[in-house]
């Protein structure tokens, strides 16, 4: 993908979000079997997903609406999960060209797709990515969160910080950075001691 159309991407990410939201706002809902009854769909029908050579997956629905009508949690679970998935998505395309021009907020974006891979923890090692300037408008990634809860309640950023860093990325990639490598930043190219996840490096 180009930097523009990673930018798409995360437009189609977002919209994926709305109705992620929109889903689970039916689905907690009271009226939720009437809701569903108009669209012809009834809690007692099970979603069937196909396979190959063999029947189909299916997965019932009632149980899954009515714990998570009383579980707070799951609902919360639901959502960042979508975050995450969306984080990764788009971390994976923008390690296809190295990050570009490993701008601040990229290099925040690298930081916290890392720390989502490790348990949702910032795992801070040294090595390239910790000599490049990690800042996201007056947040700040610095070895001092090594271990720190990422993402979500408790975590470094709010649900909505994680929506409004995918913007601003999608506007800076909109500016179709170019690519630069670790020598014309200055920086001499290292690897950290740490195990290589896929798809990162540095």
């Amino acid at each position: 993908m180009t930097a523009l159309e990673i930018a798409d991407l995360i437009e189609r990410l977002k919209g994926h979000f709305v109705l992620t939201a929109v889903g689970l706002s039916m689905a907690v809902s009271p009226d939720v079997d009437r809701l569903l009854a108009e669209v012809g769909v009834s809690l007692d029908d099970p979603i069937a997903v196909r396979r190959h050579g063999g029947p189909d997956y299916v997965l019932p629905i009632r149980p899954t609406i009515e714990e998570s009508q009383t579980d707070n949690d799951r609902k919360l679970d639901v959502i960042d999960a979508w975050l995450d998935l969306a984080i990764f998505r788009v971390a994976d395309e923008l390690e296809q060209h190295n990050y570009f021009d490993k701008a601040p907020i990229l290099a925040f974006l690298r930081h916290v797709r890392n720390g989502l891979a490790h348990g949702n923890r910032f795992d801070l090692r040294p090595g390239n990515w910790m000599q490049v300037e990690a800042k996201y408008g007056k947040l700040q990634i610095t070895e001092k969160l090594n271990g720190e809860r990422v993402l979500g309640s408790g975590g470094f950023l709010k649900r909505g910080d994680a929506l409004a860093l995918l913007d601003d990325i999608a506007a800076h990639l909109r500016t179709e950075p170019s690519t630069k490598t670790w020598k014309e930043l200055g920086i001499q190219h290292t690897r950290s001691s740490a195990p290589r996840l896929l798809g990162t490096e540095g």
